[in-house]
């Protein structure tokens, strides 16, 4: 009677566990956690390191709407390597930034890769680079993306699509053999806000301002509808 007692009594408190947790929001009980990944909406796990929220969701496709959103600011030591998947950033108003002897904060290899920020303050930061991407499709609606160097740089990947956001460099966008779409967005280069080596070019919105060159093609195409005044 007695063990019965004390295991209802163990089994209630476990539920009442269960029900506490159900309800604390996903920053309080990952601490330490700096990105949470989402499947359809649905929490379904947070991490304490970029790569291994990365890796998680490395076998995903469209239809599971994959958001890996992050839940601080992170440095990453060396570049934070995409190796596949479909999935979204949600930059969520932090910075994502890397070391000084880093190549690029990150390089994406074959991944389909949406870069959002639902908060408005998120970026990327980068000491030479911001993001490699090397394969793959790469879409940018919001953030901020600056680097010495390179802020995107993008080399045979099936396309590079910039709706939104603000891109400061040497060079804004530096892409190879890939197609790029620009509807929108500040860009505002050193040097060169797009460089373009054969590959085909859409710009029908955004701001351009250089002291330099807006745009430069090599063995490209270039489709423009834009102002006298460097505005879309």
């Amino acid at each position: 009677m007695k063990k019965t007692s004390i295991l209802k009594r163990f089994l209630c408190l476990a539920l009442c566990m269960v029900l506490v947790l159900g309800f604390v929001p996903v920053q309080a009980w990952a601490q330490g956690a700096v990105a949470s990944v989402s499947v359809n909406g649905t929490v379904v796990g947070t991490y304490e390191t970029l790569e291994d929220a990365f890796e998680a969701v490395d076998l995903c496709n469209a239809e599971d709407n994959v958001v890996i959103t992050l839940l601080q600011d992170v440095t990453v030591e060396n570049s934070c390597d995409v190796y596949s998947g479909v999935f979204t950033i949600d930059l969520n108003g932090h910075e994502m930034n890397n070391a000084e002897d880093s190549y690029c904060v990150l390089q994406i290899y074959n991944a389909d890769t949406t870069i959002v920020d639902s908060v408005g303050t998120g970026k990327i930061s980068g000491k030479d680079n911001a993001i490699v991407s090397r394969g793959g499709s790469l879409t940018i609606t919001g953030g901020s993306f600056t680097a010495d160097g390179i802020a995107i740089y993008v080399n045979s990947c099936e396309g590079v699509t910039i709706t939104g956001g603000s891109f400061r460099g040497d060079i804004c966008i530096n892409a190879y053999m890939t197609p790029v779409e620009i509807t929108g967005g500040s860009f505002d280069a050193d040097n060169m806000n797009l460089y373009a080596k054969d590959a085909g070019v859409s710009i029908s919105g955004g701001i351009f301002s250089t002291n330099n060159c807006n745009l430069c093609i090599d063995n490209s195409t270039a489709v423009l509808n834009v102002g006298d005044d460097g505005t879309g």
